[in-house]
This record gives C-alpha cells, sequence and structure tokens, in this order.
C-alpha cells in the first residue's frame, strides 16, 4: 500500500505564509498575528510521536519531521506506541486543519472559559463542520502581539460553554510590502468567490512583480497600480 504525507504536504502549504503578519478582527476584538512556520508541528499535536513530548519543539520538530520525510503511517505508529491517548486527537487534527484554515473568515471569535484545560489561550476561534467543534486558540503574550497556540478538534463546547462573546469573524488582512493592509485569505486564489479579495491579491502580486522588473532594471521609483 502506498504511503501518504499528508503531513508533509500540510507543512509545504503552511510554510508559504511563514513571516506574514495578519489581523484578524470582529466587532469588538482584534488579533495582530505573526504566522511562524515553526508552529505547524505542534497545531497539528505532532509532539506526541515522543513519549517525552517535550523532547522535540518548535523548529526541531519541524526539522525532525521533515529531514526524515515521515509519512502519515509513520507518524501514527510512533503517536500509538509512545502516547496512544492523543493517536485519535491528532488524526483529527491533521485531517481538518487545513480546510479549516482555509475557511477561517466564516467562523467565529468565543472566549476560552475552561479552567480544568492546560491551554494558555484567551480566546478560541471556532466552526463546526462533520459534527465536530474545531478550535484555534489565540495567545496574547503582551501588547498588540498574539499567535496560534493550539488547534483541537472537539465533540462539544467544553472550552468555550461559559462565554461572554461570540462575534463573527468582520474579516482577516495581512499587511503588503507598503505596509498597507489588504484583504488576506488561507485559500487558493483561485478557490475565492469574492470579488473584492481576488482583485486585492492579484493587485498586490502584480505590485511586487513590477517592483521586481524595475529592481533588477536599476530604475529608482516607485509604480502602483
Amino acid at each position: 500500500m502506498k504511503s501518504k504525507y499528508k503531513v508533509q504536504e500540510i507543512i509545504k502549504w503552511w510554510q508559504k505564509y511563514n513571516n506574514k503578519n495578519i489581523v484578524i478582527q470582529s466587532d469588538n476584538k482584534i488579533f495582530n498575528i505573526k504566522i511562524d512556520e515553526n508552529a505547524i508541528a505542534h497545531l497539528l499535536g505532532i509532539q506526541y510521536i515522543n513519549k517525552d513530548s517535550q523532547k522535540y519543539k518548535g523548529k526541531d520538530l519541524l526539522l525532525y519531521i521533515t529531514k526524515h520525510n515521515l509519512s502519515d503511517g509513520v507518524i501514527y505508529q510512533k503517536i500509538s506506541q509512545n502516547n496512544p491517548y492523543f493517536i485519535g486527537k491528532t488524526k483529527n487534527r491533521i485531517k481538518y486543519f487545513k480546510s479549516f484554515m482555509e475557511n477561517l473568515e466564516n467562523s467565529n471569535i468565543v472566549e476560552m472559559t475552561n479552567k480544568n484545560s492546560n491551554i494558555k489561550s484567551q480566546y478560541l476561534i471556532f466552526s463546526k463542520k462533520d459534527n465536530k467543534v474545531m478550535l484555534l486558540g489565540i495567545k496574547n503574550v503582551g501588547g498588540y502581539e498574539d499567535f496560534f497556540e493550539t488547534f483541537l478538534v472537539q465533540e462539544s463546547d467544553k472550552y468555550f460553554e461559559n462565554t461572554l462573546i461570540n462575534e463573527k469573524i468582520k474579516c482577516i488582512k495581512q499587511y503588503d510590502t507598503r505596509g498597507n493592509l489588504i484583504p488576506f485569505t488561507f485559500k487558493n486564489i483561485y478557490n475565492i468567490k469574492d470579488v473584492d479579495i481576488i482583485n486585492d491579491l492579484q493587485k498586490e502580486n502584480i505590485n511586487k512583480r513590477i517592483n521586481v522588473v524595475l529592481n533588477q532594471s536599476n530604475i529608482n521609483f516607485n509604480l502602483e497600480l
């Protein structure tokens, strides 16, 4: 049977957004996120391949997975051997993560209210699919800096059942090369139905190509559409 490499595919997809600064906004909440490629292994729950889930973290965990080109089967086998409690949870995270992120703009923001959890996120972005509750934890690290702490797939709302807010995401934007905010999505541009998002993203891509040509030609002026 041919090995599957969905984890490796998700990692490569996520790396395309590395270091992008995005802003997620609802009626009363604004989060400033810097996307970190090293966070993806933890978001997927792959740290459980080791008996001590703290053995490899962040960059070291990502490097271990990609350097050894671990297949999904090998990853699941290691988790089953070392942390069997988490095998089902990790499979669900891998199954739903990419589609969840591609539809992030259709999600809601709630408070993280489960005081018995080790999760340090103050807020959660959530949506439902296949009777599953998908949660993306957002942790503030001071001031206006936030990051994606964890991703969970649950059967209930136990992590936010006492939330006092439940706000639909109004927009997600990114900073372009000139420091302006333009619409952002994790979707492939060819799958986007929102005409305004398509136009803004296409304009940004065109301007990038123009700037490359001008720089290569040593022409020192900016051309904006």
